[in-house]
């Protein structure tokens, strides 16, 4: 809830309020200390009729008090006025929902019975008003029925801050309010919002100046059933009337019964501040420096009773109706007792007996309980027990799973390190194996060259000798088997693919030697070679069932004896040079 007051407006009211207070104490306590020393003077000295003779004159003197503080409160107020004024920024003032939230409804309680639940149906009713005082530090409560005089009762439930503005809220719901008239009444704002922060800012003027002090006052009046709606506006109207003339700022809601209670129950709430104001405008308040603590007093409660009966009948009498309220109670009046007043002895005795056995009643549940909690000890002992068994078992388990995890961590490093080293050592395979591969394509190369080279030669020297005529009958034979060796590479390599068409060193040397028709032993020796290298052998299979077929007869060979090859001339003659 955001602050109402300026903080450095704080201290001027403080100065303010307390020195009116001050001065109006003062006089009263000395007065009120003469009368209290006279009255024990005349106890003492055994002079008791003169003693209750002034006792009586002070009650009977109380009443007339009351009204001439009633009398003098505009005096009074125009004499310790201060111009405290109080304006609320519009970052300040309250914004909340037009309806009031259901968990508001619990915090306010106006005690047991309710309103008017001892209505009788005679011709003359009697006044029945509750008064409740909130302050600081706790309530006051006058009872709304009296016998010879206003009984005080007090509240336990405490103060919460913002409670006079929670206050306002809930008895403006719309669900609570009598339809069909003006149900809210209030000098203090025009809306809702207005209102509900003129008693926040109530609540914080009041607090800086004494630790309790009284905030606010809550009436609850029953109003008569008998009338129109209407008829009961006029009533309320009548009853706040005085509340205008003082100045006190207050908020009246005119309530119809609930819908599942006593639907004779109409009644008035009232929530006002006895410290005098004037609105100058929206949010724009000036505050008395003195309070009306009259209205707060048995002699008070008796007027505002007597106040409350005269507007009620004149509301009764404009509709003709014979039903008169009083502010007489019924032993006033002569009456017995009603409502759950005793009535006799009898009663008396009854009820006593009635008490006893509740009581008794009370001590057995008691006793119950007591036994309940001693076997619900018993078993949270065992409880108890059973946990630190299960407890000690759990460190233990959790010792032994703590160092099968240590174990396994170090298996763990151990089995890392070990993939590590396997790691490295694979890795130094594999660059020697590239190394390998590397020098094997460059003796690869040089090898394909080497035949490409000793191919040029040949063809040269064939040429050589198909210009020149042969001397003798050999010659001529060595020619003819050139020119059919030429034959056969020209037909081997439209058979057998490239040898760049394979990607492995010994296979690109095996369809070098297949296209250059190389001796078979030497394919026999090739294919040997290649058959001990599973990925030659695959990479063999996919160039075609011409190689395929040709590396099967080059391991064929190997089996066989090696003859002189006539097609290839023999490494010293002149033509293989």
């Amino acid at each position: 809830m955001p602050a109402m007051i300026k903080p450095e407006d704080e201290i001027a009211i403080i100065a303010t309020l307390a020195a009116g207070r001050s001065a109006r104490k003062l006089g009263g306590r000395d007065a009120k200390s003469e009368i209290e020393r006279r009255i024990a003077a005349y106890w003492k000295r055994g002079e008791v009729e003169v003693a209750r003779a002034l006792e009586a004159h002070e009650d009977r003197r109380s009443l007339a008090f009351a009204r001439r503080r009633a009398r003098a409160a505009k005096i009074e107020a125009e004499r310790f006025w201060a111009p405290m004024r109080v304006r609320i920024d519009p970052e300040n003032r309250p914004k909340f929902r037009k309806t009031c939230p259901n968990n508001l409804f619990s915090r306010v309680e106006y005690g047991t019975g309710g309103v008017g639940t001892a209505r009788h149906e005679s011709i003359v009713r009697e006044v029945f008003l509750q008064w409740t005082g909130r302050g600081l530090k706790s309530g006051r409560t006058w009872a709304g029925k009296r016998s010879s005089g206003s009984t005080r009762s007090s509240r336990n439930r405490p103060w919460k801050r913002g409670e006079a503005g929670r206050t306002v809220r809930y008895i403006e719901r719309e669900a609570a309010l009598e339809a069909g008239i003006e149900a809210i009444l209030s000098n203090v704002g025009e809306t809702i919002e207005e209102r509900v922060a003129y008693f926040r800012m109530i609540e914080e003027v009041e607090a800086p100046a004494r630790a309790d002090a009284s905030v606010y006052h809550h009436a609850i009046i029953a109003l008569p059933y008998e009338t129109v709606p209407s008829s009961r506006e006029a009533i309320v109207r009548g009853i706040v009337e005085p509340l205008d003339k003082l100045g006190l700022g207050y908020v009246a809601a005119i309530h119809a019964p609930d819908a599942d209670g006593d639907q004779r129950n109409h009644h008035l709430h009232i929530i006002l501040s006895l410290r005098p104001m004037k609105r100058l405008g929206d949010y724009d308040w000036e505050l008395a420096q003195s309070k009306h603590p009259w209205l707060d007093t048995p002699a008070g409660l008796i007027l505002m009773r007597r106040h409350i009966a005269h507007e009620i009948n004149l509301g009764l009498a404009s509709e003709g109706s014979a039903v008169r309220w009083t502010a007489l109670s019924r032993a006033e009046r002569g009456l017995e007792p009603g409502g759950n007043t005793k009535r006799g002895p009898g009663d008396r005795h009854e009820k006593a007996a009635q008490a006893a056995e509740r009581k008794l009643a009370a001590a057995r549940r008691r006793a119950d309980t007591i036994e309940r909690i001693a076997g619900a000890v018993e078993t949270l002992a065992e409880v108890i027990a059973s946990v630190s068994d299960h407890k000690q078992r759990l460190r233990a388990l959790t010792g032994q799973a703590a160092q099968r995890i240590r174990d396994l961590h170090d298996r763990l490093l151990a089995i890392a390190s070990e993939a590590e080293r396997r790691r490295r050592k694979v890795e130094q395979m594999r660059q020697a194996a590239l190394a390998r591969l590397k020098a094997m394509q460059s003796s690869s190369f040089e090898l394909v060259e080497r035949t490409v080279a000793l191919r040029t030669r040949v063809e040269a020297n064939m040429e050589t000798a198909a210009r020149q005529p042969a001397p003798i009958q050999p010659a001529k034979q060595r020619v003819s088997a050139l020119e059919r060796l030429q034959q056969l590479r020209e037909a081997a390599r439209a058979i057998y693919p490239p040898t760049n068409a394979a990607r492995h060193p010994d296979v690109r040397l095996f369809l070098a030697d297949l296209r250059n028709v190389a001796p078979p032993a030497s394919l026999a020796d090739r294919a040997m070679r290649l058959s001990k290298q599973p990925g030659a052998v695959a990479e063999i299979e996919t160039l075609g069932p011409r190689v395929a077929e040709a590396y099967a007869d080059a391991l064929r060979q190997m089996s066989k004896p090696v003859g002189p090859d006539p097609l290839h001339p023999a490494r010293g003659s002149d033509l293989g040079r």
